[in-house]
């Protein structure tokens, strides 16, 4: 089993360094927050991406706040076929007050087709800020305010920006690959139904230079 992690590591690492992690299995691949940039009046997801070695299902998924901490639990049957599977889950936690949050994900494996009799588990943890709406005017003071969704996506991705100029989106995959990359004026919604599931990474460019960049979730 230790083997088969691995492997999965090397294919789906790319990017994802900035998270801390222990150990396999089963594999966590990420931990995203939507939006990227939350603000107070923005009702927050956290995004989760587990792999197990083989091809299992899901026991139970759920998460406990604790001030300014979230504690998130999956259980995963390990399945019998040899074939790693993906699982994206979702968790809405709604509006925040400014601060900055710590995320902390337990994924456990186990044998049992029903309870989550713990044979073997992996962590990661994450942290992000929350801001005052008015203080985002601020921070994007040479850039025009954008918009990207939904996060997860599946067969479509929208982008629209608040300006009228001609915008350029590249989409990456974990390898930092290009898989994507279209120009747009205000807003473009992108057929996406040739990606295969995971996490990307867009980048939104005009002739200024980089607006934004950021993580999207396939589903």
């Amino acid at each position: 089993m230790k083997k088969i992690c691995l492997s999965i590591v090397i294919c789906v690492l790319g990017r994802s360094s900035l998270h801390s992690q222990t150990g396999c299995c089963p594999y966590i691949g990420s931990i995203t927050t939507i939006p990227t940039n939350p603000t107070t009046v923005d009702a927050i997801q956290i995004v989760t991406t587990t792999t197990t070695p083989n091809l299992g299902h899901k026991i139970s998924y759920n998460f406990i706040q604790q001030a300014d901490s979230f504690f998130l639990n999956g259980c995963f049957n390990m399945g019998v076929l040899t074939q790693p599977q993906t699982f994206l889950d979702t968790i809405s936690i709604g509006t925040l007050a400014e601060g900055i949050y710590y995320v902390k994900y337990i994924a456990n494996l186990t044998t049992s087709q029903t309870l989550c009799l713990v044979v073997d588990s992996n962590s990661m943890t994450d942290s992000f800020q929350v801001v005052r709406e008015t203080d985002v005017a601020k921070i994007n003071t040479n850039y025009p305010r954008y918009y990207n969704f939904p996060n997860p996506f599946s067969s479509q991705l929208i982008f629209s920006l608040s300006d009228n100029e001609p915008t350029t989106v590249s989409l990456y995959n974990f390898l930092g690959q290009q898989v994507l990359q279209q120009t747009f004026t205000n807003s473009k919604t992108i057929n996406t139904e040739q990606l295969a599931t995971g996490v990307y990474f867009y980048e939104l460019k005009n002739e200024k230079g980089v607006i934004k960049k950021g993580k999207l979730v396939k589903e």
